[in-house]
């Protein structure tokens, strides 16, 4: 068995207070440097954009409007949790985000 990706702690819900299964994620936003997909088709449209993340959110409220530059570019880490499910030989699933 590959072991590499074996996962073997950390700071993640693990689901034992709730009797569910573990998500492998720990809830953060952070800049994933997901490269930008040039097929997407935001992109073919307007290969300019970026995509601001939780940065943009956070300019369009007043209240938290101070947090925005410290966030521009940050997206939800994915959980990683079944990632392998339904794989065939030589397929990778992709996952996460890139704007």
């Amino acid at each position: 068995m590959n072991r590499k990706g074996l996962f073997t702690g950390g700071n993640f819900s693990d689901g034992r207070a709730t009797g569910q299964r573990p998500l492998f994620t720990d809830y953060p936003f952070d800049t994933l440097g997901i490269p930008q997909n040039p097929e997407n088709a935001v992109h073919v449209s307007n290969p300019s954009f970026v995509d601001p993340g939780l940065g943009g959110f956070l300019a369009s409220r007043p209240e938290y409007a101070a947090y925005a530059d410290a966030n521009r570019g940050k997206h939800k880490v994915p959980t990683v949790r079944n990632v392998a499910n339904g794989l065939s030989d030589g397929i990778t699933k992709a996952y996460g985000h890139n704007g």
